[in-house]
């Protein structure tokens, strides 16, 4: 059987926006079930993929390198806002392309395509900021 992830792949940004889009994607209506019955509200969707986007990154951390230190943990949650960030720009640029389309939905193509454009944006931005 094929292997759709491994730990190598989730070490990327592209890798780990793509979990994270999934993940949110499956565990958006679950979720806010469970906080509708709580709390009679809606938890907005930036909220859920950045606590989706922090727990995958520190299991990801934690396997690979684990979290010693408070540098650690810092850089666990930085990274979550970047993560996140993507995922969520990445989604809303899904759904923009989606709304035009008169049948059917993006291929796997396109979604990959969308990821990689906002993946290069990230690293562009990254290196403009290296001192």
């Amino acid at each position: 059987m094929e292997q759709y992830f491994d730990m190598t792949m989730l070490t990327t940004l592209s890798g780990c926006v793509l979990a994270v889009c999934i993940l949110v994607q499956n565990l958006k209506e679950p979720v806010d079930y469970v906080i509708k019955l709580l709390f009679n509200k809606s938890l907005p969707t930036k909220y859920l993929t950045f606590i989706v986007s922090t727990i995958l990154y520190s299991l990801v951390t934690y396997f690979n390198s684990g979290i010693k230190t408070g540098e650690d943990v810092l850089l666990v949650v930085l990274n979550s806002f970047i993560v996140s960030g993507v995922a969520c720009k990445s989604t809303e640029t899904i759904m923009n392309k989606n709304k035009g389309k008169s049948e059917g939905s993006l291929g796997s193509d396109e979604i990959s395509e969308v990821i990689k454009s906002e993946v290069e944006k990230v690293n562009k931005d990254k290196n403009i900021l290296k001192i």
